[in-house]
C-alpha cells in the first residue's frame, strides 16, 4: 500500500505546475496580515500590493511611517516566516 499524500502537497504541487504558487503565497499576505504582523502594526499599516517579490504598505500616520521603516526587516522575516523564504524581498511605504 502507498502512502497518502497530504492534500496540502497535492494542492501545492499541482499550483506550482500552473505557474500559480507564487499568486497564491502573495494572496495569503493580504488574508493573515493581521495574525502576521499583529494588531497594533496591522491598525497602521496595511499591505495594498504584492508583485515581484515587492510588499508595497500604506502608513496611515507618519509617526508609524517612521516605526516602519525601522521595522521592515523584522517584518519581512514574520512574513517570510508564514508564507515562505523569499516570498517577500523588499517592503516599501506609501
Amino acid at each position: 500500500m502507498r502512502n497518502p499524500e497530504k492534500i496540502g502537497g497535492i494542492l501545492s504541487s499541482l499550483l506550482k505546475k500552473l505557474g500559480l504558487w507564487d499568486d497564491v503565497r502573495g494572496e495569503k499576505i493580504f488574508i493573515d496580515w493581521k495574525e502576521i504582523v499583529g494588531e497594533v502594526v496591522a491598525r497602521y499599516a496595511m499591505p495594498v500590493r504584492f508583485e515581484d517579490g515587492e510588499l508595497w504598505l500604506k502608513v496611515i500616520d507618519p509617526n508609524w511611517r517612521t516605526e516602519i521603516f525601522n521595522i521592515k526587516q523584522v517584518l519581512k522575516e514574520k512574513i517570510n516566516g508564514r508564507i515562505g523564504a523569499g516570498t517577500v524581498r523588499r517592503i516599501r511605504i506609501l
